[in-house]
């Protein structure tokens, strides 16, 4: 499992400025966003083993370039 975390404003802020149409998640606002990533780090902390956190903060290439690379690596 692959986990892509980055900070609840940013993440909100960039799911709302695509201007899509599918917003469930995004429409309950922060406050739901931060207990919904803290949770998700709390399995990435007790799984350790099989889920791996991908900083999403970064460039689009980069975190592209880190999933690639898990997965290869899972994969072989």
């Amino acid at each position: 499992t692959l986990l892509i975390d980055m900070d609840p404003e940013t993440g909100l802020a960039r799911a709302k400025g695509r201007q899509g149409t599918e917003e469930r998640f995004e429409d309950f606002g922060l406050e739901l966003q931060q207990t919904m990533r803290a949770g998700f780090l709390a399995l990435a902390t007790e799984f350790g083993d099989r889920i791996r956190v991908i900083d999403g903060a970064r460039d689009m290439d980069l975190v592209a370039a880190d999933v690639l690379a898990l997965t290869q690596a899972a994969l072989t």
